[in-house]
This record gives structure tokens, C-alpha cells and sequence, in this order.
């Protein structure tokens, strides 16, 4: 993650750099702080009063087809992902309730879809 962080920071100062401006000198990141950035949307949703917005429980992608190809499916379009599911022949109802922990999905480590997904 340490890596990760520090490649994006340099390539944020490339970014200024070729817009004209003088951007940063130096990048620096810590191992540490990349951790604790990998985890703060878990531990600040752990230490929060509210409920979940989307049911915590096992299911959803990636999947597989029938040919055996593992994939995921990626749309921030809820009228996207119903005609996906649409042209599937997935019901409906089963696809309204399959919208939210889709978009959740990063949020919560997890996508509990309805089986009819």
C-alpha cells in the first residue's frame, strides 16, 4: 500500500508539472499511514452509531459463467446495471433490491445480491 500511495503522489506532481505548475517537490508516505488509510472507511463505519446502509453477509461478485470465466461487473448507472440484469431475465424485484449492496460492495467488503442474481 506504502507503494501504491507513494506512485500516486508522484504522479500527482507529474500532473501539476505538465499543467504549468510548479507542484510539489518531494512525495513522502509511511508505512503506517498507508495502513491506517487502507482501513480509516472500516474503522470510522465500525465507531459509528448508525446501522449499516446494505445487510453485511456473504454473496455476490465476482462471478463465474457458465464457461468458467471469473468476472466482476463495474457500472455506477442503476439504469445500466437493471438492464444488465434485464436482458438476463433476472425478476424485477430482484434486481431493485440488488442495486444498493452493489453500490455499497466497497463500502462493506461484501454484496449479498438476491439469489435470483
Amino acid at each position: 500500500a506504502t507503494g501504491v500511495l507513494t506512485v500516486q503522489g508522484l504522479l500527482a506532481a507529474l500532473v501539476a508539472q505538465a499543467r504549468g505548475t510548479d507542484g510539489p517537490h518531494r512525495v513522502g508516505t509511511t508505512a503506517d499511514g498507508a495502513g491506517l488509510l487502507a482501513v480509516s472507511q472500516y474503522l470510522a463505519a465500525a465507531g459509528a452509531d448508525e446501522q449499516e446502509a446494505v445487510e453485511l453477509a456473504a454473496g455476490g461478485p465476482p462471478f463465474t459463467s457458465v464457461d468458467g470465466v471469473v468476472f466482476e461487473l463495474e457500472t455506477l448507472d442503476p439504469g445500466a446495471w437493471a438492464a444488465f440484469w434485464h436482458a438476463l431475465g433476472a425478476p424485477a424485484d430482484a434486481i431493485r433490491a440488488g442495486w444498493r449492496p452493489f453500490q455499497f460492495r466497497y463500502a462493506t467488503a461484501c454484496a449479498p445480491f438476491p439469489p435470483a442474481l
